[in-house]
Formats: structure tokens, sequence, C-alpha cells
């Protein structure tokens, strides 16, 4: 038996193995089924959502396509990271991509 507590308690799920199939049984987990599997002795493992997730999502979601139009984008306008030419020659790299391109160029620079 598995018991995860989120930060966001209603994502808190436990999950068990079914004992007739062999099944892996997954099961929201609210307040009550929390407090009673641990007076059953039922460790929990805690997580926590990243703040990213909890971000309002305007929009459309973005689609594998797109994802794929993304990367080869990437390859050919080069890494704006490591080409050479200094932050000039970073920013007009930049400027080729779309906003949301050059906005998750901007996150993966934060990420290292």
């Amino acid at each position: 038996m598995l018991l995860c507590q989120c930060s966001v308690a209603d994502w808190s799920f436990y999950r068990f193995t079914c004992p007739g199939c062999g099944e892996s049984i997954r099961k929201d987990a609210p307040a009550r089924a929390r407090r009673l599997l641990m007076l059953a002795g039922v460790e929990p493992v805690s997580w926590q959502v990243p703040l990213e997730a909890l971000e309002p999502h305007a929009g459309e979601p973005i689609t594998f396509d797109e994802v794929l139009e993304f990367a080869l984008r990437l390859e050919q306008v080069g890494d704006p990271l490591t080409e050479p030419g200094g932050a000039a020659h970073q920013r007009r790299l930049v400027d080729r991509l779309t906003a949301t391109e050059a906005h998750v160029v901007t996150l993966a620079r934060r990420s290292r």
C-alpha cells in the first residue's frame, strides 16, 4: 500500500495491488481516507506539485507537431547559449524565434 500526500490536498492518492487480479489500483485519497490509512499504519509519502503546474494556462494546449516544429527550428538557428558572437549574436538568434519559442529559450537559460 502506498499513500501519496500531495501539497495540493485534492491530488493526494493511494495505490495498492488487487489481491484477486494482481493489478495496481489507484484511488483518490480525500482527508478522511488519508487519516484512516495512517491510523492503519501506512506511512505517507509527501510530494510537492511544481509551482508551474499551478499557474493559470491560457490558450490551446501545445500539440506534438508544434513541439517537433520548435525542435527543428532550434536546430536551424543554433543554440543561442553556445553560438559564438556573444550577447548581440544571441539576441539576433532569439529575434528570429516566435514569442513562444523565445520564452522557452529564456526558461532554458534560467534552468542551467
